[in-house]
């Protein structure tokens, strides 16, 4: 196959995975919500304002450094499920397919020309793992179950990311997620996320509630 033909191939794949992902719309405007983190340690409860991924409010308490680590992870949380048109992501880029179309986890994509030396797999229709090298961290995400809902999409349910120090070739930290959504007023907003992080200080755990959702 050329590399024009398995370019064109290999993003019709890769953006009916996109288009199968369940976004919010491009007019979402938001949401509000109580909030209650839970670690080994705490339980803490607050307030939480959401307009995108990029402003957040956060009133809980808490350590700063916490608190700012947090908020990291509900921005990453809501940017997947924010709009992104294919053409502005990975639309951009020139994609090739790994010659293996039999591999037990799904079709291997190549990038190109992307900043990451980025690859996914694609199973099922789905994006099921997502492969990048960031300086000297090498980090691969797999998502083991998707949930369904209406009109053929799909959000992640569970999913492992592994982290890896490509100079020591080593793994450095593994965090198991388990995500849930609720239906508010025709959008499926987060109801929870549960992080266990397997790293060399051991195990530890960290939840996040949503509820009393209002859109905004």
């Amino acid at each position: 196959m050329s590399q024009t033909a398995t370019n064109t191939a290999a993003h019709a794949m890769l953006q009916a995975a996109h288009d199968r992902a369940y976004r919010y719309p491009e007019n979402f405007a938001g949401f509000q919500a109580a909030l209650r983190y839970r670690t080994d340690e705490e339980s803490l409860e607050g307030t939480i304002t959401i307009h995108s991924p990029d402003t957040i409010r956060l009133e809980l308490g808490g350590r700063e450094g916490e608190m700012l680590a947090l908020q990291r992870e509900i921005a990453s949380l809501c940017a997947h499920r924010w709009y992104a048109p294919y053409s502005a992501g990975d639309g951009r880029y020139t994609l090739s397919l790994d010659e293996n179309a039999q591999h037990p986890l799904g079709q291997l994509i190549l990038f190109g020309d992307d900043p990451f030396n980025s690859s996914y797999r694609i199973q099922d229709g789905s994006v099921v793992q997502i492969n990048r090298q960031m300086g000297t961290t090498r980090f691969t995400i797999h998502i083991q179950e998707h949930t369904h809902i209406e009109e053929n999409k799909t959000l992640p349910r569970q999913f492992t990311v592994a982290y890896w120090d490509t100079n020591q070739k080593r793994l450095m930290r593994t965090t198991s997620y388990t995500d849930h959504y609720t239906p508010v007023e025709g959008y499926y907003l987060p109801a929870s996320r549960r992080m266990i992080i397997y790293d060399d200080k051991g195990v530890s755990t960290h939840v996040i509630e949503f509820s009393a959702h209002k859109l905004a």
